[in-house]
């Protein structure tokens, strides 16, 4: 039997990376696990990711695949993987795939969450979790903008020219919800794919609308007009988080 390609599905805190993407002279978490493969199977492993999150920004399910000459089991590449990995990640799934297998080409899909924390005294247990706003958010204004930005569209007024270097603005977002769960709130959209900044620059403004700093009519206006860069704020990195990366067949995730 010769080589075979490996997915697996991963959580992590991104609060100690600079995102997922290997960097030479900084922490990323591709670097934590082509570190652990390489302690687990002895062979340099070069692995590609559903998605390159931001520096801070956490998973629940990310995708990475990459292909070995071990002929370790499945539950063996779980378990050893986690035991060589930081407590910060943590491989959730193992399976084998086909060899023409992409976690970024192939995803139909992708879900991301961005929480809001509604509280006016600090929180120790949320502070690398949300973005804490210490008012009260409209979330019904808040979900009636949001869906602005459901369809296929441009997305460039929650990017910047940097951003769109080789790159189409128009994308295919599914939906878009903004619902209350205790103190938290949750900003869920799931499309096809993003551009850099584009949910951060969504979640900063749909937090707006909820402060009230920013009518539904105008948060529409800016999100239908198509202006590079109209928005210029982002909400921080460590409210949001990759989700679900779904695939024909709802393999691996």
């Amino acid at each position: 039997m010769g080589r075979r390609r490996l997915a697996l599905v991963l959580e992590y805190d991104g609060s100690d990376y600079r995102g997922f993407q290997y960097q030479r002279n900084a922490a990323s978490v591709q670097k934590e696990i082509e570190r652990a493969l390489d302690r687990l199977t002895g062979e340099e492993i070069r692995v590609r990711g559903a998605s390159r999150t931001d520096a801070g920004v956490h998973a629940k399910g990310q995708v990475v695949a990459f292909d070995t000459d071990s002929r370790l089991g499945l539950e063996k590449v779980l378990r050893g993987l986690n035991f060589y990995l930081p407590e910060s990640i943590v491989v959730v799934k193992a399976c084998q795939v086909e060899d023409d297998f992409h976690p970024r080409r192939w995803a139909v899909s992708r879900h991301y969450r961005y929480i809001i924390l509604e509280r006016s005294t600090r929180s120790p247990l949320w502070k690398k979790r949300a973005w804490q706003l210490d008012e009260q958010l409209d979330t019904e204004a808040m979900c009636e903008a949001g869906q602005a930005l459901v369809g296929t569209r441009s997305v460039a007024p929650f990017t910047t020219a940097t951003g769109l270097i080789n790159r189409d603005a128009v994308r295919t977002v599914h939906e878009a919800q903004v619902a209350r769960h205790g103190e938290a709130v949750y900003f869920d959209i799931r499309g096809e794919s993003f551009l850099p900044q584009q949910i951060r620059r969504s979640a900063w403004a749909l937090g707006q609308v909820g402060r009230g700093e920013l009518a539904v009519a105008e948060f529409k206006r800016i999100a239908i007009e198509g202006e590079v860069g109209k928005v210029k704020s982002l909400a921080p990195a460590h409210g949001l988080y990759l989700v679900r990366v779904e695939y024909p067949g709802g393999y691996p995730s």
